[in-house]
């Protein structure tokens, strides 16, 4: 049971603490006064300063959100403490911590001094620094590298084990070559295996399985009649050219290879395949008895009868084989990357945990190192993840935060059962919950609270397992000013049961219909409602673009965020295209591939017109600026060329214009950035740059992060995300139009399933399987279940729920269980049917005092709805994407990336430099400046050296002294300098003087004792030793450079 929490009344002490925040209950606040407490040394912790607190959580993004409230909080207590000003109502327990901490003076001070210091990370990043401060312990390469992705190697291997067991094994050859089981099998199955870390317990490959086939076609050739079986075939009256057995000499095949396959040549393996009724009768003309009787002559053929009777045996050795081939690739794997040193993100995990099992030393440098631990998101975490918090922290305070209603990552390896277990370890008066929302309105919190307290088992487990808690309102949420309704939840209940596809079809349209009119006629806080204040979740990305395009097609813009890979676009293969013209001006094929691309936009007459004329004046001026944009490569670089391309060919207009104009605008800004970081990391030309765009997709080291296709633009539109990527984020208004939608059965070949002994997995064949299904079919469902309760506790003021059904009458989905009521509940059988959704919402309605309605369905037919005006957002997006504007932004780099490689400098555009900051009123021209990594050092030089403030002419004179010094001025015209001089000077005062995001002042607002500028040093690297590096670290009488100089004495010769 839990129990209601106070975060400044509970002990903290040695052992697990947990904490259970339903949605909107806020977590992280709550995580906040805790830290706080701990640094502040107010919890009976000996609190040692803010790196010996450890906050883990699991996405980037919470990473920072936490850091960032974190550090808000440590200087309001600071400010408090100061008298700087009062303590807010939400910071009355500032101010008691500051009243029961006797030494608060030199605590606050000492904790704002070491801020920086602060230890919150994912739980990846957590173990990357494991594995850098105990490589040895944790067996770890000395020169170890992660990637992404691991399925190059894995492919790699596959294939080498592939080989190595057909040069062994004919059977296993002959299976392959027969397309009896493919790579494609293999790595299904490898994937399903690593789902849950380690291999399932079960099942096991059976050694004996090919003997028993072997056997069993033994014992099929005391009946096998080749030729009769022949004649038999034949008398069938077969379709020509309609199957493989139409032929005569394609049946006469098939009895040939069983023939072999019977004296035990396993070349004919694959003929077993035929024995199926379904391929051997395709094609075959039906005519009543004849067909009978011919199917009786076929089948009932005592041959047919025996090889029959092998399939079996030969189904059992093959799903053996491929076990056994995937356990020994996934055996082999981490020897295979451990040779290469590679490892994955997950394989950081792994290898921490491993350590964590057999190392008593990591543990006791971990409990040495840390004072406490909080873990947010616990029931995202996998086994591996806890056996890390379970080994390494057992004798230090571990809070643990997490709502075991918002577990629906099972997918991918979330373990919720571990959870379960730690709360149940915790003990009684350790496990405690959260009761104020300070997300939702009250009107909205009593009607979820109706449906999910109908049954007794909301979540499909017993309430004693996961309960549904009713909580209260934190504070009062803008409610919407309706005309039509003051509910807070309003149901979307279609006609009645009809195709599942017609369903989603009629909830679609009326979601769209009531967009339509809460854009129109509602306000919130006295405004119009926008679209941005507008989400729709759903549960798949093909969901998400139906709604997308029916929004659209009435006028409203609706964007996707969290699905899709950028490299998977259109976009990305007709920059492609036009790159490899560049490269190929004179390759006919390449400009007519560049000139049908919508970035250029060239019509299909004006290609049709000049396809074999090379004198046709379009197609000479195509080729002229094809040439420019070569030669300009060879000046500038690929990159430059490119954007300069698009630019003076209208490209951004001509997205513009097009209907789906915002998705192909932020895709092309989208594919420019990594273009742009491509080319400085290979250093090439275009043609180099071109063949980096056909391989970085299918690269193991291609980063998926930078590959997800991005939010459409800040414009304001309705969000449209799968209710997974939701999880997290909250809206004014909320549509779940797809939570009566479920699974109805399980396809996989294997199943796996967690009873008493572990991870089991169960096979099409497994006598358990379909206890297996039912397991597995539960834990979905129950799922569903979770993920119903995560999008519809988003909404704060109003969320639209949408509730289905198919012909079949079955409850499909997390609507007809919650709907079902107490007095169903009770009844098993009734729980497989479909609810009376009309009986079961009106009750609801009626029971909530104006909290609940139902929208009135609008019929099929009706006028159209209003088009809003897109012209706005279009005008606005082809303003932002001015290509003038947009190089001169994108040549704003991070100085320190400039020089982190010496002269192989990365030249990384800042994506949020990107979105916001507005060009000079006079861009600089840096058309001059020469590619690579020397100007990049010499911007970076000059950042470095000049003082924020400087007036305009010293910002020249630094400007030209850099130039000169640099040799940059070298390499430029005489004539040209004081215009290259003039750019780089106009480009420093607009990087000095522009106000940064979000903070209120520029560079140049900063005086200089307050910077901190790099230390600069060089080394002759032919006049020294190694051991003469060390005596000068020895003689600057610094303890921790005397360290550095005994590791580097070592390595000398």
């Amino acid at each position: 049971m839990t129990a209601p929490f106070n975060p400044m009344a509970v002990t903290i002490e040695p052992g697990p603490l947990v904490l259970e925040a339903s949605a909107g209950t806020g977590k992280t606040y709550t995580i906040v006064q805790f830290a706080v407490r701990i640094l502040m040394g107010d919890s009976g912790v000996l609190s040692r300063g803010p790196r010996h607190l450890l906050l883990v959580t699991f996405t980037k993004a919470a990473t920072a959100e936490l850091r960032g409230r974190l550090r808000d909080a440590i200087r309001a207590v600071e400010e408090i403490h100061l008298g700087r000003r009062t303590a807010s109502p939400a910071e009355e327990w500032v101010a008691e911590l500051l009243a029961r901490t006797p030494d608060a003076t030199q605590r606050v001070a000492r904790l704002v001094e070491r801020l920086d210091e602060l230890s919150v990370t994912t739980i990846h990043g957590f173990c990357v620094g494991v594995l850098d401060e105990y490589p040895y312990e944790c067996g770890v390469p000395a020169s170890l590298t992660f990637t992404d992705d691991d399925a190059s190697i894995v492919i790699e291997l596959l294939d080498d084990l592939a080989r190595e067991r057909s040069w062994r094994d004919p059977w296993h050859a002959a299976a392959m070559i027969s397309d009896c089981w493919s790579r494609d099998d293999v790595l299904t199955l490898v994937r399903t295996l690593r789902r849950y870390g380690t291999p399932p317990t079960s099942p096991a490959p059976d050694p004996g399985a090919l003997g028993v086939f072997q056997d069993a076609l033994q014992r099929a050739r005391a009946d096998w009649d080749k030729a009769s079986l022949l004649d038999a075939l034949n008398s069938a009256v077969w379709f020509e050219k309609k199957t493989l057995l139409a032929e005569p000499a394609a049946r006469r095949a098939l009895v040939d290879q069983l023939d072999r396959l019977l004296a035990g040549d396993p070349s004919g393996l694959g003929a077993l395949d035929y024995l199926d009724p379904g391929k051997l009768y395709e094609g075959l003309q039906k005519k009543g008895k004849e067909l009978k009787a011919l199917q009786v002559a076929v089948t009932d053929h005592p041959s047919m009868v025996a090889l029959q009777q092998t399939v079996d045996a030969r189904d059992a050795w093959l799903r053996s084989a491929r076990l056994d081939f995937a356990l020994e690739l996934l055996t082999r794997l981490p020897e295979c990357k451990a040779e290469r040193a590679v490892a994955t993100f997950d394989d950081q995990i792994r290898l921490v945990s491993d350590a964590m099992s057999r190392s008593p030393r990591l543990v006791d440098a971990m409990h040495e190192r840390f004072d406490a631990v909080l873990v947010d998101e616990a029931q995202d975490t996998d086994p591996a993840q806890w056996t890390i918090f379970n080994s390494a922290f057992t004798k230090r305070p571990l809070i643990i935060v997490g709502d075991p209603k918002q577990a629906i990552y099972s997918w991918r390896g979330a373990d919720l059962q571990a959870y379960l277990d730690t709360r149940r370890a915790a003990g009684e008066g350790r496990v405690f919950r959260l009761e104020r929302n300070w997300r939702s309105s009250q009107r909205l919190l009593d009607g979820l609270a109706s449906l999910f307290t109908r049954a007794p088992d909301p979540f499909g487990v017993p309430a004693a397992h996961m309960d549904f808690i009713p909580v209260a309102a934190g504070r009062d949420a803008a409610s919407l000013d309706d005309p039509d309704s003051t509910a807070a939840l309003r149901w979307i209940v279609p006609s009645g049961p009809s195709n599942k596809d017609n369903v989603k079809g009629e909830i679609r349209e009326q979601v769209v219909r009531e967009i339509v009119r809460l854009t129109a006629q509602v306000t919130l806080k006295g405004a119009q409602v926008l679209p941005g204040d507008i989400a729709v979740l759903v549960r798949t990305h093909a969901e998400a673009a139906d709604y997308q395009d029916s929004l659209r097609s009435v006028g409203v813009n609706a964007v996707i965020s969290g699905s899709g890979d950028v490299t998977e676009t259109a976009v990305w293969s007709e920059v492609l295209a036009v790159l490899e013209a560049v490269a190929m001006p004179e390759s006919i094929s390449r400009l007519r591939a560049a000139a049908a691309t919508v970035l250029l936009g060239e019509s299909a007459a004006d290609l049709y017109a000049w396809r074999s004329d090379v004198d046709h004046p379009r197609f000479v001026a195509l080729r002229d600026q094809f040439r420019e944009a070569l030669d300009r490569s060879r000046a500038f670089g690929p990159f430059s060329a490119l954007v300069r391309l698009l630019g003076e060919s209208g490209a951004m207009a001509r997205l513009a214009s097009r209907d789906d104009g915002e998705r192909r605008l932020t895709d092309l800004r989208h594919v420019l950035e990594l273009l742009q970081e491509a080319e400085s990391d290979i250093n090439g030309n275009v043609m180099r740059l071109a063949q980096w765009m056909m391989h970085w997709p299918t690269a193991a080291d291609a980063d998926t992060e930078k590959r997800q296709i991005r939010l459409e633009s800040d414009a304001d539109a309705v969000q449209i995300r799968t209710m997974h990527v939701a999880k997290g984020l909250e809206w004014p208004i909320v549509f779940a139009p797809s939570c009566w939608d479920g699974r109805d059965r399980t396809n996989d070949e294997l199943v796996v399933v967690r009873d008493a002994e572990g991870w089991q997995g169960h096979f099409n064949d497994s006598p358990d399987r379909a206890v297996a299904d039912t397991m597995a079919l539960a834990a979905g469902f129950q799922e569903n279940l979770r993920l119903a309760y995560v999008a519809l506790t988003r909404a704060k003021s109003r969320c639209y729920v949408a509730v289905g059904c198919g012909s079949s009458q079955k409850a499909r989905g997390a609507m007809g269980w919650l709907l079902r009521g107490v007095d169903s509940a009770a009844d098993g059988a009734a729980k497989d049917e479909w609810p009376d959704v009309t009986g079961a919402v009106g009750a609801m309605v009626a029971a909530s005092g104006g909290g609940i309605d139902i929208v009135t369905m609008s019929a099929v037919g009706e006028a159209e709805a209003p088009v809003a005006d897109a012209t706005p957002v279009l005008a606005q997006i082809v303003r932002r994407e001015d290509p003038r504007k947009r190089i001169r932004t994108w040549t704003t780099t991070s100085y320190t990336s400039l020089i982190e490689k010496g002269q192989s400098a990365r030249d990384v555009a800042d994506p949020s430099v990107v979105e916001v900051v507005p060009a000079p009123a006079e861009p600089p021209d840096l058309d001059l400046l020469p590619m690579g990594a020397r100007s990049g050092v010499a911007v970076h030089a000059l950042f470095e050296r000049i003082d924020f403030d400087a007036s305009d002419a010293e910002i020249r004179s630094m400007a030209a002294d850099i130039l000169l010094e640099y040799g940059i001025l070298a390499d430029v015209a005489g004539a040209d300098h004081d215009r290259l001089i003039d750019a780089v000077a106009t480009m420093a005062r607009g990087t000095l003087r522009t106000p940064i995001p979000g903070l209120g002042f520029a560079l140049c607002d900063v005086p200089r004792e307050k910077t901190l500028r790099e230390w600069r040093f060089n080394l002759a690297l032919d006049q020294f030793r190694l051991a003469d590096v060390a005596d000068r670290l020895r003689a600057s009488g610094e303890q921790w450079l005397a360290e550095y100089a005994d590791s580097i004495a070592q390595l000398t010769p």
